[in-house]
């Protein structure tokens, strides 16, 4: 059993268990994977989703912190672009063509590279993503500093809920998933954008 306090003291570990980057080795770029998308409150507009908005907040700070230049990553890229616009910063390097992980890694790769190669960037996306995210980016050259964003539901005090049901099936997900890459290679990830 998980006393208030020690709950409290996990979250803030949590909070507090961001990398920072050694400075003789600074990342080129910031790279943002897309979460999704979704209907605005009035199923008139298409609009980031939770995972999305809640990367791109991340990437606000990071920005402000780093200054480098934004890859945003996924279909969802115009919309990502647009939400960060809408708030000051501008995100110049699009990769609007994958459909999922593989091809994010591959084709923000292939970005990067025609701009003239990043051997080193900040990563950002959830934490159930990263790990099988970065070993995909590792096997097309580019090294990754991993800054996790909050995902929009929050584990409860370990008693069934909604909110645990999401993270159980966002882990299991990402565990299957790096499995399959690893055993048979992503066949979804197509070749060039």
């Amino acid at each position: 059993i998980v006393d208030d306090s020690t709950y409290q003291d996990l979250i803030k570990l949590n909070e507090q268990n961001q990398p920072i980057i050694p400075q003789g080795e600074k990342p080129y770029a910031i790279v943002v994977l897309g979460g999704g998308l979704t209907l605005d409150k009035k199923s008139k507009e298409i609009v980031v989703n939770n995972y999305t908005r809640l990367r791109l907040e991340k990437t606000l700070a990071v920005e402000k912190q780093y200054q480098l230049p934004i890859v945003l990553s996924g279909v969802e890229a115009p919309y990502m672009q647009q939400w960060l616009k809408e708030r000051g910063v501008e995100a110049k390097l699009l990769e609007d063509r994958s459909m999922n992980t593989c091809e994010n890694s591959r084709f923000s790769s292939l970005l990067l590279q025609k701009k003239g190669g990043a051997p080193r960037v900040i990563l950002i996306t959830d934490r159930y993503h990263m790990p099988r995210t970065r070993r995909l980016f590792a096997l097309n050259g580019i090294e990754t500093v991993p800054i996790e964003a909050p995902i929009p539901t929050h584990l409860t005090k370990w008693q069934p809920s909604q909110q645990n049901y999401d993270h159980s099936r966002r882990a299991n997900y990402e565990m299957l998933a790096t499995i399959r890459d690893v055993w048979f290679g992503s066949s979804d990830c197509r070749e060039v954008p």
